[in-house]
C-alpha cells in the first residue's frame, strides 16, 4: 500500500474520532443551553418592565408638576422607589431611582455567580437601566432594600443554597475521584495478572499467546478492565513491541482535555507503561490498528517509564508533521481574520495593538472551538455564549 493511501485512511480514522468527540461536547453544552432558552431564562429581560415603570413616573410628573413619591399599584409589587431619605446613600452612589424588590437568582449556580440585580437611574444616564453584576454587592444592597420594605431577604441566609450546592458538587467530585482511583487500581492489578499469564504461557510454549483463547483461565473478569468491562488485548502477533494492552482508554477525572486519557501497555521486556495524554493514547491505538492491516509499521519500547515509538515502513512521523502544519495554518487563518477585521474598522496607526488583539482573539477562538463551544441558533441570538453572558455573568 502506498504512503498516500495509508495517510488518507489513517486521517479518515482520526477525523471520525475527532467529530465523535466534538459532537459529544457540543451535545453536552447545548443540553445546558436549550432548556434555559425554552423556559425563557436566558432571554427574560427586566429592562422592558423597569422602563415602563420609569415612563409611568415621568408621565405622572408631567401631569402633577412634581416627582411622584410612590409607584403606581401596577409596579409596586415588583419595584421600589428609592427617593426616600433612607436610600440616599445608594441613590447618590448609583443614581438609583427604581430598583427591583428582589434580586435575580440563578438556582443552578452558586456564589459568586448566583445573584444579580437590576435598577433604573436618572433619565439621561445611558439607557436608563443598569445591573449590579457583583454577587456579594447584590446581596448587600437587596438585603438593605428588603429591610426597608419589610419583606424577607436575609444576607447570611442567602448563602445557604450556595453552601448546599458546593457541598453537593464537592461530594460528587470526591465520589467520582475515589471510584476512578479504585477502578484504576483494580484494572492495574488485573493487567499485572494478565501480563504474568502471558509470560507464563510463553515459558510453557515458547511464544506469547495471540489471543485470550490461548490462555487458560477460569474467571474471564480477571482479564477485563474495571471501567467498561472490555477484555484485554493480546498484541504479540503484531510485531510492535507490545504484547498486551487495555482494549479501550479511560479518562482521568477533571484532567485537562489533552492530558486526561489513560491506557495500559505491556511490553516484551515485561514492563507495564501507563500511557498518558490524548495524543499518545491515540497514536498507540492507531499503530495497533495499522499493524493489523500492514507489517513492519513500527516498534514500541520504554524510555523512563514512557512509551516511545520508532517508525517502520509507514510514515507516522509525516502524518504528525502534517497535523502540526494544519493546526498552525488554522491558527494563522484565525489570526489573519481578526487582524483584518481590526484594520478595516480602525486605522493603521494602532497596528501594534491590533496585532496583539488579533493574537489574543485567535487563541481564544481556537480554545473555544476545541471544546465545541459554538452557537446553536434557535432564535437569532440564542447560543451558548448568550447563556454565559446573561445567566452566568449577568451582562445586559
Amino acid at each position: 500500500m502506498t504512503d498516500w493511501r495509508f495517510i488518507r485512511r489513517l486521517y479518515g480514522r482520526r477525523i471520525l474520532r475527532f467529530f465523535r468527540a466534538y459532537l459529544l461536547l457540543f451535545a453536552v453544552h447545548q443540553t445546558i443551553t436549550i432548556p434555559l432558552i425554552l423556559c425563557g431564562v436566558v432571554f427574560f429581560h427586566p429592562k422592558s418592565e423597569i422602563r415602563k415603570a420609569m415612563s409611568d413616573l415621568e408621565a405622572r410628573q408631567k401631569e402633577t408638576g412634581t416627582f411622584p413619591e410612590t409607584l403606581s399599584p401596577r409596579f409596586a409589587d415588583q419595584f421600589v422607589l428609592t427617593t426616600s431619605p433612607q436610600y440616599e446613600a445608594y441613590r447618590l452612589r448609583y443614581w438609583m431611582i427604581i430598583a427591583e424588590k428582589r434580586p435575580r437568582r440563578r438556582t443552578l449556580l452558586p456564589f459568586p455567580f448566583r445573584m444579580w440585580g437590576v435598577y433604573a437611574v436618572k433619565p439621561g444616564c445611558d439607557d436608563g437601566v443598569r445591573a449590579v453584576l457583583s454577587d456579594l454587592k447584590t446581596r448587600r444592597i437587596w438585603a438593605y432594600i428588603a429591610e426597608q420594605e419589610g419583606y424577607a431577604f436575609n444576607f447570611r441566609k442567602s448563602f445557604i443554597p450556595d453552601v448546599l450546592i458546593y457541598a453537593f458538587w464537592i461530594s460528587a467530585a470526591t465520589v467520582c475521584i475515589r471510584r476512578q482511583k479504585r477502578a484504576e487500581t483494580t484494572t492495574l492489578k488485573r493487567f499485572e495478572k494478565f501480563r504474568d499469564a502471558l509470560f507464563e504461557r510463553r515459558d510453557q510454549t515458547g511464544r506469547f499467546p495471540e489471543s485470550l483463547e490461548d490462555l487458560d483461565f477460569e474467571n474471564a473478569s480477571e482479564y477485563r478492565d474495571a471501567f467498561r468491562r472490555r477484555e484485554f488485548l493480546c498484541l504479540a502477533n503484531l510485531g510492535i513491541g507490545a504484547i498486551g494492552a487495555t482494549a479501550t482508554s479511560w479518562r482521568a477525572p477533571f484532567a485537562p482535555w489533552r492530558f486526561g486519557r489513560r491506557t495500559l501497555v505491556a511490553l516484551e521486556d515485561g514492563s507495564i507503561v501507563k500511557v498518558r495524554g490524548r495524543r499518545a493514547v491515540e497514536r498507540f491505538y492507531d499503530v495497533v490498528w495499522a499493524a493489523k492491516k500492514w507489517k513492519n509499521v513500527g516498534y514500541f519500547h520504554p524510555i523512563e517509564n514512557k512509551l516511545e515509538f520508532e517508525e517502520g515502513e509507514l510514515p507516522f512521523k509525516r502524518i504528525a508533521k502534517a497535523n502540526r502544519i494544519l493546526k498552525r495554518s488554522f491558527f494563522l487563518s484565525l489570526w489573519l481574520f481578526f487582524l483584518v477585521s481590526y484594520l478595516v474598522r480602525g486605522n493603521l496607526g494602532a497596528c501594534y495593538s491590533y496585532v496583539v488583539g488579533a493574537t489574543i482573539m485567535a487563541l481564544l477562538a481556537r480554545t473555544l472551538l476545541a471544546f465545541a463551544l459554538i452557537p446553536l441558533p434557535i432564535e437569532p441570538i440564542a447560543s451558548f455564549y448568550e447563556f454565559m453572558a446573561h445567566t452566568v455573568f449577568g451582562w445586559i
